[in-house]
């Protein structure tokens, strides 16, 4: 399975993984997990793109996810980290619909940076941290 969705409750946080080529189908996937009351109970979210080979997900399918997500969590942050052009411009066009519900959208290109801003342990999305 090219993506995953796991809360960590202690963070408050929502972590989706994604590698390979991305589907529209991965995403509904994702979809249903993240519509699931653990996860909607989140305030934080982190995709993590770096693992992502192509995307298989048109620019109408983005705009329609990113408008169907207005009010249905209790996300404030998500931030999408990526390593490749063609992910990062994904979560930039994502991005660009959903500034407009008020959730705070940033993309990284270093989870280093994507964890300083979400406020969660260095190294958490590499597994680098130690949780006692």
């Amino acid at each position: 399975m090219p993506a995953t969705c796991t809360v960590d409750e202690t963070l408050s946080l929502l972590v989706l993984r994604c590698h390979g080529t991305l589907t529209e189908q991965d995403f509904d996937d994702l979809t249903a997990r993240m519509l699931e009351p653990d996860a909607r109970a989140c305030t934080k979210e982190v995709c993590d793109l770096r693992q992502v080979t192509s995307v298989a997900i048109s620019p109408d399918y983005l705009r329609n996810q990113a408008h169907f997500w207005q009010g249905q969590t209790s996300l404030c942050k998500i931030a999408d980290v990526t390593s490749t052009t063609l992910s990062f411009g994904m979560a930039r066009l994502f991005q660009s619909h959903r500034d407009e519900d008020g959730v705070e959208l940033r993309v990284f290109t270093t989870a280093a940076d994507a964890e300083k801003w979400l406020d969660i342990p260095e190294g958490y999305l590499d597994g680098d941290v130690s949780r006692d």
